[in-house]
């Protein structure tokens, strides 16, 4: 039990021993005036910053309209990756017609069709929504995609000699089969999605994380930068370490323990 608290103890040592060392050197760096302090605010005056935001809750506000975005953006790109996914994984003469069309775009970041976006749909939330959705979409398809193609056939042909067919073989075959490819293509999804929620936001966006860093650019607070910032990687982390959990516990039914 000892020996188990001391391994705990020195992982959180290691843990937080990189980020003290990061904050001893933007400290001293400050202090130093390395970079002009408009340039590198200190840590003291970031966390001002941020206390002042707490306090007048837009820490808050703008933490839950980018999680409300970011939900509705990386829910619909996984129904339609589902979806599509699961058609074409199907359908062999279908997959092999659309897979020309839609491989390309995977290579296309979801900001290099910000220009079009704000052209064809303004810059309201219906746009920020698309780019969301788009990039949680290339994050998740080809995953579910190929975990329905790479269904044992054997399985298949066994279920349809027992009587399976139509949405029974679908319920019954396709979709547990395919349950570690939908789990694994919904983590990627949000890791796409969430890269993207930052240029979504500073989209003309008056609300989220992103307006905070937007706001802070324009303005030249970069105390309140470095704030938007930090809370982006505190976000990030807490959403990953959510989505680990959540994909332990449920692919323990499906023998998925190393996800």
């Amino acid at each position: 039990m000892e020996m188990k608290l001391q391994s705990k103890s020195m992982q959180a040592l290691l843990i937080l021993l990189p980020f003290a060392a990061a904050l001893a050197l933007w400290a001293s760096m400050s202090a130093m005036e390395v970079v002009p302090s408009l340039f590198l605010p200190p840590p003291v005056q970031v966390w001002d910053a941020f206390v002042q935001m707490l306090q007048n809750g837009l820490i808050f506000e703008s933490l839950g309209v980018s999680l409300l975005r970011l939900c509705a953006g990386w829910l619909l790109g996984l129904l339609l990756a589902t979806c599509i996914g699961w058609a074409l994984g199907m359908i062999g003469w279908l997959r092999r017609g659309i897979q020309p069309l839609l491989f390309p775009l995977r290579f296309v970041e979801p900001v290099a069709w910000l220009s079009l976006i704000i052209l064809w749909f303004g810059t309201g939330e219906m746009s920020k929504l698309i780019l969301l959705t788009y990039a949680s979409f290339f994050g998740s398809f080809l995953y579910i995609m190929t975990g329905v193609a790479s269904i044992d056939e054997v399985k298949i042909q066994a279920a349809r000699a027992m009587g399976a067919s139509g949405f029974r073989l679908f319920r019954t075959i396709i979709v547990p089969s395919t349950v570690p490819s939908i789990l694994a293509g919904a983590r990627i999804g949000m890791s796409y999605s969430f890269l993207t929620i930052v240029t979504a936001e500073m989209m003309d966006a008056t609300s989220g994380v992103g307006y905070i860093i937007k706001y802070g650019s324009v303005y030249m607070r970069m105390d309140q930068i470095f704030v938007g910032t930090i809370l982006v990687g505190l976000l990030g982390i807490a959403i990953d370490y959510t989505f680990r959990q959540a994909i332990k516990r449920i692919g323990r039914r499906y023998f998925l323990d190393q996800l």
